[in-house]
C-alpha cells in the first residue's frame, strides 16, 4: 500500500519474491519460501506435481499478505515485516476450520486472491467454480466465511475501490460474477 514494495509469485520455485523501491530502481529485497519442498516432499497434491505459487494479494494496512498454493489446494497467510509464513489454510471442504464434510468437492486448483481490509480473503477455485471466503484475522489459523457457488470456472477477481463489490471473471460461462 505504501507503493515501495512489490510481490511476484514464484511458480513452482514455491516461494514469493519480495522486491523493494529505491528511487526509480526495484530490486529483489527477500525470497520467502513458502515450505512446501520441505513438508510435502517438494509435492503438489499428485503424483509428480510440485508446488505452484499463484495469485497474491495484500491486506490493506500491508502486513499481511496472502499467496495461492494452486496445486496444494491452499494459501499461504504470510507476515510481511518478517517475511515468514504465519500458517496455511487448506481450502478443502473436508480439513479443520472448513465445513469438516467428507466427499465434498470445493477448494481444489485456487487461482487467484483478493483481501478486503485486513481480515477477509475471497479466493477463486476453479474447478470448482467457486470463490472461498476465508477469515485471515488471526495470527495463527484462518477459518472458512462462505463458499459462493459460481455458474463459470472462477479465475482473476478484483475488488472495486470502496470494496463493496468483488468482480469475478469466470471461465466457460462467459460472465462476470459480482459479489
Amino acid at each position: 500500500p505504501d507503493g515501495n514494495t512489490l510481490y511476484a509469485a514464484g511458480g513452482n520455485d514455491d516461494a514469493v519474491y519480495a522486491y523493494a523501491k529505491t528511487g526509480g530502481t526495484w530490486t529483489l529485497s527477500a525470497k520467502i519460501a513458502l515450505g512446501h519442498s520441505s513438508t510435502h516432499a517438494n509435492k503438489g497434491v499428485g503424483l509428480s506435481v510440485q508446488p505452484n505459487a499463484g495469485g497474491v494479494a495484500v491486506s490493506i494496512d500491508g502486513t499481511t499478505l496472502v499467496v495461492v498454493n494452486n496445486y496444494n489446494d491452499s494459501i499461504s497467510v504470510i507476515d510481511t515485516a518478517s517475511h515468514t509464513v504465519r500458517y496455511e489454510h487448506d481450502l478443502r471442504p473436508y480439513f479443520a476450520n472448513n465445513e469438516g464434510t467428507d466427499g465434498v468437492a470445493g477448494g481444489t486448483y485456487p487461482f487467484a486472491v483478493a483481501v478486503k481490509g485486513n481480515g477477509v480473503a475471497y479466493v477463486s477455485s476453479d474447478r470448482d467454480r467457486q470463490v472461498i471466503a476465508i477469515d485471515i484475522s488471526a495470527v495463527s489459523t484462518a477459518h472458512l466465511i462462505a463458499r459462493i457457488a459460481l455458474d463459470g470456472n472462477a479465475l482473476g477477481m478484483t475488488f472495486d475501490q470502496a470494496q463493496a463489490k468483488l468482480f469475478v471473471a469466470q471461465d466457460n460461462a462467459d460472465q462476470v460474477a459480482v459479489i
